[in-house]
C-alpha cells in the first residue's frame, strides 16, 4: 500500500481541526452563554447616565444568531423609541481576535431598521440604515414637540463620538411647532432633508433644507450638551405670501419681505 502524500496529510488534520474548533464554538454559544446572561451584558454595556436599553424576549439562535421581540431605548422622560422582531448575527471569528462583529435588523412598525456594530479595542463603528419609518413612531420628536407623521430615511454611520448622519422625510404632514414660547408653522413644508455631523458633544447642522409648495427653509446651527443655538430661516416666494396665512404666527421675526429669521435656543433632554 502506498503512503499517502504529506500534503493529502496536512490538508486532512487541518480540516480535522477546523471542524474540531467549530464544534467547540457552537458548544460555548449554546451551552455556556445563557439568554439571560446575553441579555444583561447588552443592557449594561449600552447603558449611560441618561440612557438605557430594555430588552425583551431574546432567543438565541444556531450559529451565534439571535433574534428579540423587543428592544427599547429609554431616556428619564421615559421611551425614545423601540424596535421590534429584531434578528442579529455575530460572527465568531472575530471573538478570536478580540474583536465583535455583528449585525442586525428589525421594525419600526411598518419601517425597517438595519445596520451592523464593530467593536476593537482602540474603535466602535456603527452603521445604521433606517427606511420608511413614520416619524409619528418615534416617542422622543413627539416628547420635544415636533409631531405629525412623514416617511423618515436615515443613513447614519457613527466612530467612536464621531458620525454623519443623512436623512430626508417625505410625504410630510408636520403640526405647528411650539418652543420656549414661539409657535412655528410647520404644516407649510411636506418635505425635509439634510445632512448632520457629530463631533464630540457637538452636533453640527450644516445642511438641513426644507421644502414646500413655494415656500423653503433652512436651519443651521449647533447643539451642545443637549442645548440648541439654532436659526431656522422661512423664504417664501412671492406668490406664497398671501396664501399663507400661517406666517402670521411669526411676523415679528421678519427680517424683510420673503425672509423671516427665528432663533431656535432652547435644550434638549433625554
Amino acid at each position: 500500500m502506498k503512503n499517502k502524500p504529506l500534503s493529502s496529510l496536512i490538508i486532512r488534520y487541518l480540516l480535522f481541526f477546523l471542524i474540531i474548533i467549530s464544534l467547540i464554538v457552537i458548544g460555548l454559544w449554546i451551552i455556556a452563554i445563557s439568554e439571560e446572561t446575553m441579555k444583561d451584558a447588552i443592557e449594561s454595556s449600552l447603558r449611560t447616565e441618561t440612557l438605557s436599553i430594555k430588552i425583551t424576549g431574546l432567543k438565541k439562535g444556531l450559529f451565534y444568531s439571535l433574534s428579540i421581540d423587543r428592544v427599547e431605548l429609554k431616556g428619564k422622560n421615559g421611551s425614545l423609541f423601540y424596535i421590534e422582531d429584531v434578528s442579529g448575527k455575530i460572527d465568531p471569528l472575530y471573538l478570536f481576535l478580540l474583536r465583535h462583529e455583528s449585525s442586525f435588523s428589525g421594525k419600526i412598525q411598518r419601517g425597517i431598521i438595519s445596520g451592523n456594530l464593530h467593536i476593537s479595542r482602540n474603535k466602535r463603528r456603527i452603521n445604521i440604515t433606517l427606511d420608511n419609518v413614520d416619524i409619528k413612531d418615534i416617542p422622543y420628536l413627539k416628547s420635544i414637540g415636533l409631531k405629525g407623521a412623514g416617511m423618515l430615511n436615515v443613513k447614519a454611520v457613527i466612530e467612536n463620538n464621531h458620525g454623519d448622519i443623512k436623512f430626508d422625510v417625505n410625504n410630510t404632514q408636520f403640526e405647528t411647532f411650539s418652543f420656549s414660547g414661539i409657535a412655528v408653522p410647520m404644516e407649510i413644508f411636506n418635505r425635509a432633508k439634510g445632512l448632520v455631523n457629530i463631533r464630540g458633544d457637538v452636533i453640527e447642522i450644516n445642511s438641513f433644507s426644507l421644502e414646500g409648495t413655494d415656500i423653503y427653509g433652512r436651519v443651521k446651527g449647533t447643539i451642545k450638551n443637549n442645548t440648541a443655538d439654532l436659526s431656522l430661516e422661512i423664504m417664501p416666494e412671492a406668490s406664497a405670501r398671501d396664501k399663507f396665512f400661517m406666517l402670521a404666527l411669526i411676523e415679528k421675526y421678519k427680517v424683510s419681505p420673503g425672509y423671516y429669521l427665528i432663533p431656535i435656543k432652547t435644550s434638549f433632554s433625554f
